[in-house]
């Protein structure tokens, strides 16, 4: 300790010597945190698919988003849930639309 002339003491070599940082491993950075939700361009992005097809999705319920203020989100949890489950269907050809008398094939294939 050593005087500083005011009338204390101030205090030198506060930590004591034994309290040594050498041998102690290298900080590490923080890892980036995966997101809980994302909007909807981030949940097509993720997807592989367009916005429009994935406004389709959502309209049809086949991905739920839920409120977050103002805003729709998407949790990645439910993403990656439909990945999974979808994993080995491809879409029609043609858009997925038919034709205009698609009802029709399918009635005719179903009663072979």
């Amino acid at each position: 300790m050593t005087h500083n002339g005011r009338g204390y003491t101030a205090v030198r070599n506060f930590v004591p010597r034994r309290f040594s940082l050498r041998g102690l491993a290298e900080p590490t950075a923080p890892q980036a945190l995966e997101p809980l939700a994302v909007d909807r361009e981030t949940a097509a992005k993720l997807l592989g698919v367009t916005p429009g097809t994935f406004r389709g999705l959502v309209e049809r319920g086949e991905i739920r988003g839920k409120m977050l203020g103002r805003k729709m989100r998407f949790l990645v949890e439910d993403l990656k849930s439909f990945l999974a489950q979808n994993e080995n269907t491809r879409p029609k050809p043609g858009g997925g639309r038919g034709t205009r008398h698609s009802h029709l094939i399918r009635q005719a294939d179903a009663d072979k």
